[in-house]
């Protein structure tokens, strides 16, 4: 599966929404806990928020240092329901094998399911609004 090789410097995690959603999270912000995974997994639930609020997908990014590490743990409900078996084909039965021979930490929830939890609440920003091939995007406005 997919295994966390860049550095904290230059890894991005990503946190999909709706653009209904975003005037509300720059207005106060994202609450904790938040989830954030690779573009792939943020893409898949920002369309799925769309499917249920309407508007368009869109992505938040940040780099992994501008994380509290403390406040980062396992995505314990990939442990269950698996996105990356939907979104890219993984065998249900490797990713827990996968999971069952490693320290079970959020760096391992990321390398196996490719999505954490963030336990804090994150201030919002325009400039970390991009599409789903990381180029920055104006913020948008509800439908």
């Amino acid at each position: 599966m997919h295994q966390v090789t860049q550095t904290a410097a230059t890894m991005k995690l990503y946190h999909g929404t709706s653009s209904n959603r975003i005037p509300q999270i720059l207005s106060e912000g994202l609450n904790a806990p938040s989830h954030w995974g690779t573009i792939r997994i943020a893409s898949f639930f920002a369309r799925r928020e769309c499917k249920e609020v309407g508007g368009q997908s869109v992505l938040i990014a940040i780099h992994l240092n501008n994380l509290d590490e403390r406040a980062l743990s396992v995505d314990t409900e990939m442990l269950d329901f698996p996105v990356l078996t939907d979104i890219a084909g993984a065998d249900h039965g490797e990713l827990e094998t996968q999971w069952e021979d490693s320290k079970q930490s959020w760096r391992d929830s990321l390398d196996t399911y490719e999505s954490v939890v963030y336990a804090k609440r994150l201030t919002i920003t325009t400039d970390m609004l991009v599409d789903h091939d990381d180029s920055p995007i104006a913020a948008p406005t509800p439908a």
